[in-house]
């Protein structure tokens, strides 16, 4: 477990360090519990906060690509947007073309 909190470390944003940091205190204290069903409810606990972090991870690294190809996505949409436009008002032209013949 310890292992996986390292390379989390490794590859989260800076903000989420103090988390992780008391998240491997956390499993280094669990080392003391003997009594099975406590050793059981505590790999739980450790591994809902690890995917809880897991899932923040993921939407920073969505935030970070939006962030990167903002840019590229400001300077496609209007030449995208006046394609989709043209071919919609197209396909809505062949269909009332075809209604009225039949």
């Amino acid at each position: 477990m310890l292992d996986v909190i390292g390379i989390m470390k490794q590859l989260c944003a800076p903000i989420r360090d103090t988390w992780l940091v008391q998240l491997e205190r956390k499993c280094r204290s669990g080392s003391q519990i003997t009594d099975e069903k406590q050793i059981l409810d505590f790999i739980i606990e450790i591994l809902q906060e690890l995917f809880s972090i897991l899932r923040l991870m993921k939407l920073d690294m969505a935030n970070y690509h939006i962030q990167t190809i903002k840019p590229t996505l400001l300077q496609n949409s209007i030449e995208y947007e006046r394609g989709f436009f043209f071919f919609f008002f197209f396909f809505l032209k062949v269909i009332k073309i075809n209604f009225q013949i039949q």
